[in-house]
């Protein structure tokens, strides 16, 4: 029943916002809020990642990498082998480790290696991938 009636008052509440903005105003402001929720969860991520790649790397070597010009999602493409699901399994351990609750998105990036390729943006065309630095020792 709280739910409902939070669910009401909210929607009473926009309704009010919406009668204030007047509908442009309104919709310009529903936009920016969008975006900026957006930017919020992507810090979020970047955040988390950072953590979980000095828990996994540890923290002398994700700061020579930040010193090289790295930023986290590179250092994440570049070191974790993302076609080897044993690799994944072990970055979604230490995301864990870093932050156990709403994982869910990490979830979803370790979940295969098209999904990783396309979080980190991997681009067999462009870059050695990290699993080709195991064949060079």
């Amino acid at each position: 029943m709280t739910r409902k009636k939070n669910t009401k008052e909210n929607m009473m509440k926009r309704e009010k916002e919406q009668e204030k903005l007047g509908k442009q105003d309104y919709a310009k402001y529903q936009t920016t809020l969008a975006k900026h929720n957006t930017i919020l969860r992507t810090t979020e991520h970047q955040h988390k990642l950072h953590k979980a790649l000095k828990k996994a790397f540890g923290e002398t070597l994700i700061q020579h990498k930040n010193l090289q010009g790295y930023v986290s999602f590179e250092i994440a493409r570049d070191y974790i082998d993302g076609r080897d699901p044993n690799s994944r399994l072990l970055f979604q351990t230490a995301i864990k480790d870093v932050e156990s609750s709403n994982s869910t998105f990490w979830e979803e990036v370790t979940a295969n290696e098209a999904a990783w390729n396309r979080t980190f943006m991997v681009d067999k065309e462009f870059r050695v991938p990290a699993h080709f630095y195991d064949n060079l020792q």
